[in-house]
């Protein structure tokens, strides 16, 4: 399934236990291994898909290694999204942390 086909009606057929997998699995589709295009998928999401994406991006990074993880991969840049998408579903000691973690790591990193 393409990005641009995805409708209200699909994503309310889908069973909640793979509606988060099933929408990465677009994303990756739609990016093709053209990462220099990622950013604009991403930003072409809906707020709530967006929300969706980067808070279970997050959580996969996290639990396949931790923070380290999650700073060495490809989704590590999209801290501030991720950041943002913790808060708004009221995850703020975990979106708190994840400031900390940036705060500590920053001048190590490549990051802003």
């Amino acid at each position: 399934m393409r990005l641009n086909t995805i409708t209200i009606e699909y994503l309310k057929e889908l069973p909640v236990e793979h509606f988060s997998d099933t929408l990465y699995d677009i994303v990756v589709n739609e990016v093709n291994g053209n990462y220099e295009m990622e950013e604009e998928v991403l930003q072409s999401l809906d707020e709530l898909l967006q929300i969706n994406f980067f808070v279970y991006q997050f959580m996969l990074e996290i639990n396949n290694g931790g923070l380290h993880n999650f700073f060495s991969s490809t989704y590590g840049k999209y801290y501030p999204e991720m950041i943002q998408a913790l808060q708004k579903i009221d995850a703020q000691e975990t979106a708190e942390v994840l400031v900390d973690a940036v705060e500590t790591v920053k001048s190590h990193l490549d990051i802003d």
